[in-house]
């Protein structure tokens, strides 16, 4: 696993259960809900959200939009992913969520649209 960018500070993992994903060359689309409860996340963040970023586990920028709703002050975040190519059918793959980079000026959040999304679950 390589770290995604020297500046974020934190990751997390997220399992991402792909039973029925169609075959080891399908895509899928992902839902990954933040937890209101995950603190350390919520105050390690930037109130704009733009430090907050989704990967592959080889530390690669995955095609992600925050969905529309996401706000810092009610902790109310929800990352779409578009398009991932899921590594196995019927098993668990793991993305990550990277965090923590106070200096972040860039959004990186693309236009995506979302069908039949996959659970992503914090670990």
């Amino acid at each position: 696993m390589t770290w995604y960018d020297k500046d974020y500070k934190k990751r997390q993992i997220v399992g991402v259960d792909v039973f029925g994903g169609g075959g080891s060359s399908a895509t899928i689309d992902i839902e990954i809900e933040i937890p209101k409860d995950w603190d350390t996340f919520w105050t390690e963040i930037r109130s704009d959200m733009l430090d907050v970023v989704v990967t592959n586990p080889l530390g690669e920028l995955l095609s992600f939009a925050r969905k529309a709703g996401a706000n810092y002050s009610t902790r109310t975040l929800v990352l779409q992913v578009d398009g991932y190519a899921s590594n196995h059918d019927n098993s668990m793959n793991a993305l990550f969520v990277y965090y923590g980079n106070a200096s972040e000026t860039t959004d990186h959040t693309v236009s995506v649209t979302i069908s039949s999304a996959k659970n992503g679950y914090i670990l």
